[in-house]
């Protein structure tokens, strides 16, 4: 099912959106650039302990089939902060992919992520502005297929006057549709920035432009239809997996540094190499 978004052209599929900016910018030679307006709408799940160990163990078992493969293939699949962690400690991607139940009581303590069993769906939309010039270099990339390229591009140019102008949040309700229009238009009006049923990533934003994108998200995203929105939710769901594996190994470290003193204590502090790490998860407190 196709979204449309009125005044938009249709870059991705449900995931992409522009149009042309009305004003134009100078670059360091003092040329005009001509500049485009991005929207990134997406819709996610919210985080759960469960959704955190079924990712885990599911990367764990993706990796464990690429950890035989040559590096550089090894290093194109370990993007993640949590990738990485995974490749280099094998014990620990072992353990999630056998399901070890001592490792998995340790994940659901120490993710962030609370214990539902029904969690809600949210709408996240990204809006900004690029150089029309940088997108078109682009054009023939890989990447520049993917919507995250464009996210990436909309944060980076921030430092610039350009970028992202702000990032919205919508809770849907049990029905997973948009909350109540007069609700939100209230809250626009008012100029809040945080709240169950809106949220901005920034404290000041223009509530002229905010409330015409989501006149036209209202007038796009129409039942069922939210659902087609590009899936972020495994994205979402990386600093709450990047938290036990984080644990993991502050307490590994420890571990491995008393290890180290009790055996140069034995020994009267003298020889001996620090002893291999191990990871033990049926002690932890």
């Amino acid at each position: 099912m196709t979204i449309e978004l009125a005044g938009y052209d249709m870059l991705l599929t449900n995931a992409l959106y522009t149009t042309d900016f009305a004003k134009t910018a100078r670059d360091q030679e003092g040329n005009e650039v001509s500049l485009g307006v991005y929207v990134l709408p997406m819709v996610y799940r919210q985080p759960t302990e469960d959704a955190v160990v079924n990712y885990l163990m599911k990367e764990a078992g993706r990796l464990e089939m690429a950890a035989s493969l040559p590096p550089i293939v090894q290093n194109s699949v370990a993007i993640t902060p949590v990738a990485k962690i995974l490749m280099s400690v094998p014990q620990l991607r072992q353990d999630l992919q056998h399901g070890d139940m001592n490792l998995l009581s340790f994940v659901r303590k120490y993710t962030p992520a609370p214990a539902l069993s029904d969690p809600c769906y949210f709408v996240k939309v990204m809006y900004g502005i690029l150089p029309q010039a940088v997108v078109e270099k682009y054009s023939d990339t890989t990447e520049k297929e993917d919507a995250q390229w464009y996210a990436q591009a909309l944060t980076h140019f921030r430092s610039m006057g350009l970028g992202e102008l702000f990032t919205l949040q919508m809770t849907l309700d049990e029905q997973r549709k948009l909350p109540d229009k007069t609700v939100i238009d209230m809250l626009v009006g008012l100029g809040v920035y945080g709240s169950p049923a809106l949220e901005l990533n920034k404290p000041i934003y223009d509530k002229k432009l905010v409330g015409e994108l989501l006149n036209k998200l209202y007038e796009g995203l129409e039942g069922e239809n939210i659902l087609t929105l590009r899936d972020v939710s495994e994205q979402e769901l990386q600093p709450y997996a990047l938290a036990p594996l984080e644990k993991v190994l502050e307490q590994s470290s420890r571990n491995a540094a008393a290890q180290h003193m009790a055996v140069m204590g034995q020994r009267g502090g003298n020889g001996g190499g620090q002893p291999a790490v191990k990871l033990d998860f049926g002690s932890r407190k």
